[in-house]
């Protein structure tokens, strides 16, 4: 409100305008929203956190979250979220969320990357099953039981063969 106009300041201040101000907290925009530029971001402003100054607990910078028409963003309305979080130690953590639509279940499945402190990154995904050959991302568990059960069916396949070996020199 300007000094100078006084109380009557919200008067003018609309004149001109026919829509509807969005309030700088709050509120809900309904409709696309678009926006048009070179390099488009969209930036979460954590107040608290100071890059380089650890937390003293996990703390949640920011996210966007993807939910049913109700617009309550809690677990069991939420179809996905993207989220980022700095841990007490200062590990940066980002999470990809997938939750399962059956209503009223926040069960969900996540890929997060992670960077510690120490500069060592590393990933998570949820581990296949075995049996499992399609084009889903490989976790270390999952190679490491597909090693273990080549090496298995390899120890077979030699015993099989030298079983049929002795038979063969025992037979002539």
């Amino acid at each position: 409100m300007s000094p100078a106009l006084g109380s009557a300041a919200s008067v003018y201040e609309k004149v001109g305008h026919t829509h509807s101000y969005l309030p700088l907290s709050g509120g809900t925009l309904t409709g696309t929203l678009s926006q048009s530029c070179a390099v488009p971001s969209y930036n979460c402003f954590d107040t608290d956190l100071t890059k380089g100054t650890d937390p003293g607990s996990t703390h949640w910078v920011g996210n966007l979250t993807f939910c049913d028409k109700t617009g309550n963003n809690g677990v069991n309305y939420r179809a996905g979220i993207l989220e980022c979080c700095v841990t007490a130690s200062g590990e940066t953590q980002t999470y990809l969320r997938a939750y399962n639509w059956k209503a009223s279940t926040g069960t969900e499945a996540h890929i997060a990357i992670a960077y510690p402190k120490d500069g060592t990154p590393y990933t998570y995904a949820p581990t296949p099953a075995t049996a499992d050959s399609s084009t889903k991302i490989a976790t270390t568990a999952f190679v490491k039981t597909v090693q273990q059960v080549r090496h298995t069916l390899r120890q077979v396949i030699r015993i099989v063969i030298y079983r049929q070996l002795a038979v063969l020199l025992l037979v002539h």
